[in-house]
């Protein structure tokens, strides 16, 4: 595979932006890995992309960054605590038997190819993984695949709530209310 440039990636920072990233994820997670679900700026943490596997065992939240220092925010997110601890309110301070329904099973982080490496390096120690939005190089064109370059780890086994999927269906169809 033939690297770019540093010119080169910099037109490509412009070309890509969060959007185009969600789309790659829906097309990805839905029509690929056959998601039932699949949502936007859904859930309680209003994560950037939701998806429930078919057999309705795990949810995976997907977080895009397009830029390091969006990226380097996010851990600063109150959510990560419960990512971390799953069993635990911070809220009302207290233990739980069954995580809150809108932690995920798995977490991601989604990039453009130039912050593939940041992102690795910054989910190393973490249960995160990281996914990478593709440029087809020799077309010089973004071709709406995904790659997971790191799979996420389990944050929790606890199957997926009925509230989960409402909430998803409902961002759904609010989604398709706007065409």
């Amino acid at each position: 595979m033939v690297s770019l440039g540093l010119a080169a990636l910099k037109e490509n920072q412009k070309m890509i932006d969060s959007d185009y990233v969600k789309t790659c994820l829906i097309n990805d997670f839905r029509f690929l890995r056959r998601c039932d679900f699949v949502a936007t700026e859904a859930g309680g943490f209003l994560a950037d992309f939701l998806a429930i596997t078919s057999d309705k065992n795990k949810l995976i939240e997907v977080e895009v960054k397009i830029t390091k220092s969006d990226l380097l925010a996010d851990f600063k997110k109150e959510k990560h605590k419960y990512y971390e601890n799953p069993l635990y309110d911070f809220y009302w301070k207290k233990q739980l038997e069954k995580p809150q329904p809108f932690v995920p099973n798995q977490f991601y982080f989604a990039v453009p190819e130039f912050l593939k490496n940041d992102a690795l390096e910054l989910t190393e120690n973490t249960k995160y993984g990281v996914i990478v939005c593709h440029f087809n190089q020799e077309r010089r064109v973004f071709d709406g695949s995904t790659i997971i370059v790191r799979k996420a780890k389990k944050i929790h086994s606890s199957q997926v709530k009925d509230v989960v999927f409402l909430s998803l269906a409902m961002r759904t169809v609010s989604l398709l209310a706007k065409f």
